[in-house]
């Protein structure tokens, strides 16, 4: 059963706020339990302090009037009506006596049933028999005070004045338990208000520290949610991160059953499909280059389809291989040309060429938009051309493991011929097969070149076109201005000598003194051509070209052309 995120952040809002509902009442408990001190202090025992004040009070009033009554007496008045109030008043004080009393006593009963943890102690109880004393001895001092007086209304003033002075000792006692029950009661009061202050201290202390604990307990819990809540999301974070930078053996845990833990399921398999479509695209590398498998994936990419491009082709074939290949076992040769394609194909990627196609021992490759440049694409193909050279030589190096020959090696040479020119590019051939390859007379440009290096003993061929496109960046001889077969119009070639600035000062001055014999063979200057073909020989004695047109003269004494010669050499084979 999944479990939304919004369930568990209400889930954690929820115990938030019962936990500070649980602090609230707490607190509410705590401090009512103060309030039912503090209203027992005043309902009860500050009552008590006050009745047994007025007790004082009234029994003062109740003696004087009685001191009254007797000095009528002892006057020997006989005014009945002076005397009736008088002992009206009398009677009237000890009434008030006798209530405040047992006001006092009703207000201890009460108390002493009450809520209050002050009650618990049992004062109350305390209380009560100082109260029973009290008014045992205001009732003892009332009746001596009627016998005193009923003395003195019979005259009988000796025996009322012995009771008197008992009376007063009575009457001491009396207002000595008084003081003594109010001195208790307010003492008490006081301690207790003390104490409640105390306990209200402590409350608010406890509050405090409970709703911090409560606050930190929230904040503690609410982290641990949240972690939790943030932690798979901050593994998706680093996963993407790590997708993006091309790992793709990332894999996370689902941990959750939420909508993370679903975010988590797609994330992986994404991952799946990612890893998976990388595998494709890393297997049909190996047949086709991988940036175009890349483009091909883009829907609104260009090389979906055809168009007229100005491109860079390079042919490069394994000279006299059918030779090389007959003493070689099916095998033996498969596993020499895989070795030697991998050290080629690697100097063509590595200048951002495109592999088109491997036709036996030779392979096609362009360069061109969208992979390079367009202005760079005649001198990348160059240096990549240059680049083979000293591969082929490590390519030699390794025949005796390749082949397992020790002797007989054969000496493994190339050529290469590099045109630049207008083609169709782009994805090419049927609704069931397709391959992205250029096509046009460029392409069948640079295939003649690759095989006319024969004719002139050189390596590496590139058109006119090729090398106005790279001159900042190559060093070149002029050839010849040839017609290829099936082709009318005359192209002028050049053999590639190497990158500016690294070619050496004796080819370069060979390469200046063929171009004068050149030009002075296009002017039929048959002689001057001769001397100059002869001193390249003797500053290159195995410059092949200058050999060819010293050949080339021999024929051309004897049968010189006709008055309209261009000094276009026609090439009669491939």
């Amino acid at each position: 059963m999944r479990r939304s995120i919004r369930v568990k952040i209400f889930s954690i809002a929820l115990l938030l706020l019962l936990l500070m509902v649980f602090v609230a009442a707490g607190s509410i408990f705590a401090v009512r339990g103060v309030r039912n001190e503090l209203s027992e202090i005043a309902d009860c025992y500050t009552p008590v302090s006050q009745s047994i004040s007025r007790v004082n009070v009234h029994a003062l009033e109740q003696e004087l009037h009685r001191e009254s009554l007797l000095d009528l007496y002892e006057a020997g008045t006989r005014d009945a009506e002076a005397i009736a109030g008088k002992q009206a008043l009398f009677d009237q004080a000890s009434q008030a006596v006798d209530r405040e009393i047992e006001l006092a006593e009703g207000l201890l009963a009460r108390c002493g049933s009450g809520p209050s943890p002050i009650l618990e102690r049992g004062e109350a109880a305390h209380f009560q028999p100082m109260v029973r004393v009290v008014a045992k001895e205001q009732r003892d001092l009332g009746d001596l005070s009627g016998r005193i007086l009923a003395l003195a209304e019979r005259n009988e003033m000796t025996a009322a004045a012995e009771l008197r002075s008992f009376l007063s000792r009575q009457r001491d006692e009396f207002v000595a338990a008084v003081a003594e029950l109010r001195s208790d009661v307010q003492s008490f009061s006081l301690a207790s208000l003390q104490e409640a202050e105390q306990h209200e201290g402590r409350i608010v202390a406890l509050s405090i520290l409970i709703t911090l604990g409560a606050a930190l307990s929230g904040l503690l819990f609410a982290s641990l949610a949240a972690s939790g809540l943030v932690r798979p999301i901050r593994r998706l974070l680093d996963g993407t991160q790590a997708v993006e930078n091309g790992r793709l053996d990332t894999e996370l845990p689902v941990t959750t059953r939420d909508e993370i833990g679903m975010l988590t399921e797609s994330f992986n398999h994404m991952v799946l499909q990612l890893r998976l479509k990388d595998r494709i695209k890393d297997t049909f590398g190996k047949y086709i280059d991988p940036r175009i498998v890349e483009e091909l994936i883009r829907s609104d990419s260009s090389v979906s389809k055809a168009e007229k491009r100005v491109v860079t082709v390079l042919f490069s074939d394994i000279a006299g291989f059918t030779a090389i290949s007959e003493g070689m076992t099916p095998a033996g040769m498969v596993n020499l040309l895989n070795r030697y394609f991998t050290l080629m194909a690697q100097a063509i990627i590595q200048r951002g060429g495109v592999i088109d196609k491997y036709i036996g021992d030779a392979i096609m490759a362009f360069w061109g938009p969208p992979f390079v440049g367009e202005s760079e694409h005649a001198r990348l193909a160059c240096f990549a051309a240059l680049d083979q050279v000293p591969l082929l030589g490590e390519f030699q190096k390794e025949l005796p493991e390749l082949t397992g020959f020790r002797k007989g090696l054969p000496l493994i040479r190339f050529r290469i011929g590099i045109a630049t020119g207008e083609v169709v590019v782009g994805n090419i051939g049927s609704e069931h097969t397709r391959s992205y390859t250029v096509m046009g007379d460029t392409v069948n440009l640079g295939s003649r070149l690759e095989g006319v290096n024969k004719h002139y003993g050189t390596t590496v061929m590139i058109s006119e076109e090729t090398r106005k496109m790279a001159a900042d960046a190559i060093e070149t001889r002029e050839l010849d201005s040839i017609r290829v077969v099936g082709k009318s119009e005359p192209v002028r070639i050049y053999e590639l000598l190497g990158r500016k600035g690294e070619v050496a000062a004796k080819a370069l001055e060979t390469r200046d003194q063929f171009e004068k014999g050149l030009a002075a063979y296009r002017s039929m200057d048959w002689e001057q051509a001769r001397i100059l073909f002869e001193a390249c020989r003797k500053l290159a004695p195995e410059d092949a070209p200058s050999q060819v047109f010293l050949e080339r003269l021999t024929s051309l004494r004897e049968n010189p052309p006709g008055p309209g010669w261009d000094g276009v050499w026609q090439l009669t084979h491939k």
